[in-house]
């Protein structure tokens, strides 16, 4: 009977230390914190360009329009997000800067002035005043990062909801990016560069716009299909950091 207990616990002592260093051993790799390791700089100012241009000839505004379709005026319009420095790193303290730039942006509808497309052009700084657009694009951080333009509005509670139909937008967007002289915004949309046109004579709305980085996972689907440009997906909105977010006004004419 002794022996057969000493036996049993032999065993037992075995089977515990081939599960210790089992574990020890198949530990997953702790995930990378993308707070802290972004590799990219935290943005301190924005600006934001509208230059007004015109549709060619037989070029409508749809979803392959090119920057080879449309040509640009002289025209121009700049709001400028800048980092209030008495806030706190976190707080960031991001506003429109009314001594640098508009306050809104006033556009032509596309009722009046069919052929009337406007390209929206984002520019980021760093702490001191370089561009830093390329940081989200080299490294593979165009992979996990992508622009959204959106409307929202209030449901029954009066709780500020994001419009997910598109037939409800006061406006469109395409895509224009390029990269290294080549054309990237059908294939790899990031919203640096877009394409935009105002629907609604009248309207006067926030157009919000969000850059997300979508952390250890990637922007495109299992298909290798980004979001639209108006709604990430519910895992993005779940999971997603939001490395800048600003509310654009704009005032449509009559």
């Amino acid at each position: 009977m002794k022996r057969i207990i000493f036996n049993t616990l032999i065993v037992a002592a075995l089977v515990i230390t081939g599960m210790t260093l089992t574990s020890c051993t198949s530990d997953p790799e702790r995930p990378e914190n993308e707070i802290n390791n972004k590799h990219h700089e935290d943005p301190t100012s924005a600006v934001f360009t509208l230059i007004e241009g015109t549709l060619k000839e037989g070029k409508p505004f749809s979803a392959d329009l090119t920057p080879n379709d449309v040509t640009l005026a002289d025209s121009k319009q700049t709001i400028i997000y800048a980092v209030d420095a008495t806030h706190s790193k976190k707080k960031q303290g991001f506003h429109i800067d009314p001594a640098k730039g508009a306050t809104k942006f006033v556009v032509k509808n596309t009722e009046d002035n069919p052929n009337t497309v406007y390209l929206l052009k984002l520019d980021y700084y760093n702490v001191k005043h370089e561009l830093m657009n390329d940081q989200f694009f080299l490294n593979q951080q165009d992979q996990i990062h992508q622009h959204f333009f959106q409307l929202y509005k209030k449901d029954q509670n009066g709780i500020s909801i994001r419009e997910t139909d598109k037939r409800k937008l006061p406006f469109d967007y395409v895509y224009a990016d390029e990269f290294n002289n080549s054309f990237i915004g059908k294939t790899n949309p990031m919203g640096f560069k877009g394409f935009i046109v105002f629907k609604e004579k009248g309207r006067k709305f926030e157009l919000k716009v969000a850059l997300m980085h979508a952390g250890n996972a990637s922007k495109f689907d299992n298909n290798h299909k980004a979001s639209e440009f108006y709604t990430p997906s519910p895992s993005q909105i779940a999971n997603s950091l939001w490395d800048f977010t600003a509310a654009l006004p704009i005032e449509i004419q009559e």
